[in-house]
């Protein structure tokens, strides 16, 4: 894990116990989402800086192919998508069947959040009783780097 990463997280670890007073969901929990996001915005920085250095194919073949660095079958662990900036995937870490659907339309509202941005997170607006959805995203260039996070 790079240092800033092992930085957010020890400081998150440090901050647990005062922020999980009180609250309705276990220390363990917490702790396991705390790890989740590290693990999520470590991902989206390297993928982003094999981008820049390599170029959009290589970063695409990393992600879809089964020995690719990126590629990953857990679903408990954040996935990486890469997207154009209208929404179409062009690579998705597991599951080589969404390659090349568009998903312009339903992700419009988190499309139209990062337009003045270049990293972040998003958090998806979900109905009651429904598993909420974080992303941690980066744009590098006309790329839409995502690691994808479901809360529990």
């Amino acid at each position: 894990m790079k240092p800033a990463a092992l930085a957010v997280l020890s400081t998150a670890l440090w901050a647990l116990p005062v922020s999980a007073q009180g609250s309705s969901r276990t220390q363990v929990e917490t702790l396991l989402e705390v790890d989740h996001r590290a693990q999520a915005e470590v991902l989206v920085e390297e993928a982003a800086t094999v981008l820049r250095a390599s170029g959009l194919e290589k970063l695409v073949h990393e992600i879809n192919h089964a020995n690719g660095r990126f590629a990953s079958k857990d679903a408990s662990k954040p996935q990486l998508i890469v997207y154009d900036l209208k929404g179409q995937i062009l690579a998705y870490a597991g599951d080589p069947r969404h390659i090349g659907m568009n998903h312009g339309k339903v992700m419009a509202p988190f499309l139209a959040h990062i337009q003045s941005l270049r990293k972040g997170w998003y958090t998806l607006s979900t109905q009651a009783g429904m598993t909420g959805t974080r992303i941690y995203f980066e744009k590098v260039g006309d790329a839409l780097i995502t690691a994808t996070l479901r809360l529990h």
